[in-house]
């Protein structure tokens, strides 16, 4: 249910754009939102979609295609999600990357346009950024890095648009349009308490490989401990190379270790030619853990007591949930507990091809932001 406070949750499976926009307007009421941020199945006329959302809304309106909702009352497949702010609590300013090439040179653009901007008239001002990029790109690594080094190391989280697992295809939205080739980071001040967290439902081992043999930009692992990555991988699963699917993927992927945290590199193909196909990038020398699955429910119901007792029962999470994750929970039965969890602490966000995380791309992880109710 929508609270009276400074955010409204809304969700429309009508299948033309515009009846789906005018859905989302009503939920919401009269009031004049601040900023929209939306995720939407890939299935609809994009260009009539995005005529629709500017003709609706008079204020900076962002968003992505998918490859899942999370609206409010859980997991939805189709049609659209979309949470709105109000009442001048949080101010977005979104910025376009386009094309991604040229990523890291429009990072440090992005970072002088904030630092000449008028000083902010916000009390209490606490920033974070939002980050959403073209799920296909390959090149979530690169910008996510240089955007965290050129705006100050500030919180980021963000997921990489999705297209329904097609792989064909995928959008962000700025300034009404669907574009490709692009990201949109949005610059977010607020005046309530925020806590950034990231969840995901594995544990190290014991079991560490080092990359030995890779093609970085092509996210593929050559060699692991100076033999062909299928056999090293596949030995420390304990399966046979020609064993390896995406079972096994999904339930041991590779961990790498920063500071005191580890981040998941998941393996998305076993290759003819004995690499590995990843969906994130991994150097060589870097030192890859296995990982184990643990509880599902447990680890998302441990993750939000924290954010409770860090802000108090939030006004809103934003969630980047990897498709992984959702296909496993699918797998498992769980989806409908997870979502039920979901809905009851006021999560929206989508099923992602990646998740970014301060300075980090990663994947089979939930990125998320939780938002305090005003006081």
């Amino acid at each position: 249910m929508n609270t009276p406070d400074f955010s409204l949750l809304a969700a429309s499976t009508a299948s033309i754009p515009r009846d789906a926009v005018a859905d989302i307007v009503l939920q919401w009421g009269s009031r004049a939102p601040d900023f929209v941020l939306f995720f939407t199945s890939v299935g609809y006329d994009l260009e009539a979609l995005g005529d629709a959302l500017t003709e609706a809304f008079d204020c900076p309106t962002v968003g992505c295609t998918t490859a899942g909702q999370i609206g409010p009352g859980g997991f939805v497949r189709h049609g659209i999600c979309a949470v709105a702010f109000f009442g001048g609590v949080l101010r977005a300013t979104p910025y376009l990357i386009h094309p991604l090439a040229d990523c890291q040179d429009k990072a440090k653009q992005i970072a002088q346009r904030i630092g000449t901007r008028e000083i902010s008239s916000m009390p209490r001002r606490r920033r974070f950024g939002l980050l959403l990029c073209d799920g296909l790109s390959m090149c979530e690594e690169r910008l996510t890095a240089a955007l965290y080094q050129a705006v100050g190391a500030i919180p980021i989280v963000g997921g990489s648009a999705g297209d329904d697992l097609a792989f064909d295809r995928t959008f962000v939205f700025h300034d009404g349009q669907f574009l490709s080739d692009a990201a949109v980071y949005v610059d977010c001040e607020t005046t309530v308490p925020f806590v950034p967290f990231k969840l995901q439902h594995f544990r190290p081992t014991t079991v560490k490989l080092v990359v030995t043999g890779t093609n970085s930009r092509e996210r593929t692992i050559h060699t692991l401990n100076g033999v062909p990555a299928t056999e090293a991988y596949a030995n420390a699963a304990g399966v046979s190379p020609g064993a390896l699917d995406a079972n096994v993927f999904a339930r041991h992927p590779m961990m790498i270790r920063f500071g005191e945290d580890y981040y998941v590199r998941s393996v998305s193909k076993a290759n003819h030619d004995g690499s590995l196909t990843c969906l994130s990038a991994v150097g060589v020398g870097t030192i890859v853990t296995l990982a184990e699955t643990t509880d599902p429910i447990a680890t998302v119901e441990r993750a939000f007591d924290d954010v409770v007792r860090c802000v108090g029962e939030p006004a809103v999470i934003l969630a980047f949930d990897c498709v992984l994750r959702r296909l496993d929970l699918e797998n498992a039965g769980l989806l409908e507990s997870v979502g039920s969890i979901f809905a009851s602490h006021r999560v929206v966000g989508f099923s992602t091809y990646g998740e970014q995380f301060n300075s980090q791309h990663v994947n089979q992880t939930l990125c998320g932001i939780a938002l305090a109710r005003p006081t």
